[in-house]
């Protein structure tokens, strides 16, 4: 009984599972990929293989590290009213 209960589980969860696979690793992995080539959106292909150049560029690039700066405070700032209200609705 529990062995087929474990079958009928597996069973229903495989396509959610493959659908989660596809939906969210395939645009990852090729993400990655293609953060190593020196791509152009107007034609296809992946470009020149450029390695960590483009890692390289945008951390020697002041507007990128402006960006990051400025999201990390406000992750802070969010972080810190949603965990403010979080107490404050459970403490009254």
């Amino acid at each position: 009984m529990l062995k087929n209960r474990k079958r009928n589980f597996a069973i229903f969860m495989l396509p959610s599972v493959l659908i989660l696979i596809v939906v969210l690793a395939v645009p990852l992995i090729y993400s990655l990929v293609v953060s190593f080539f020196d791509t152009n959106l107007k034609s296809s292909g992946l470009g020149n293989f450029v390695g960590l150049q483009n890692y390289l560029s945008a951390l020697t690039d002041s507007y990128f590290l402006g960006s990051m700066g400025t999201t990390f405070i406000f992750t802070v700032g969010v972080v810190c009213v949603e965990f403010a209200v979080g107490l404050d609705s459970h403490c009254f």
